[in-house]
């Protein structure tokens, strides 16, 4: 068994060993079947965290690596004020507007390597 850093294995699966992995993520409950219970309670229950790693040479700088209490839920979340500040509303019904903000974020998200 081989055991590394996802940072490192990020890198590793685009074909490169030195950059900055910045890995943004939601969580789920354990005790969720589905993302829509995230809705019973609280849009941000669960909402993530985002970790920064730096990477050279196969090496991780774990002193350098930042975590940010910003995750995938919270950045929908301020789109969506984003969008509604602008005056453009999605629904009158919070899951789909949360659901059409989650799905415009994954298709116009961009991912730059370099």
């Amino acid at each position: 068994m081989f055991v590394a850093n996802q940072a490192m294995l990020t890198l590793y699966s685009v074909g490169r060993a030195t950059g900055l992995v910045v890995d943004a993520g939601k969580d789920i409950p354990l005790s969720c079947s589905s993302q829509i219970c995230l809705f019973s309670n609280n849009l941000l229950a669960g909402a993530g965290s985002t970790h920064v790693t730096p990477v050279r040479e196969g090496h991780c700088y774990t002193a350098a690596a930042m975590e940010l209490e910003i995750g995938g839920q919270r950045i929908t979340q301020h789109l969506i004020k984003l969008i509604e500040d602008r005056g453009t509303m999605f629904s009158k019904n919070p899951i789909s507007t949360f659901l059409n903000a989650e799905l415009i974020k994954e298709k116009v998200c961009i991912y730059i390597f370099s």
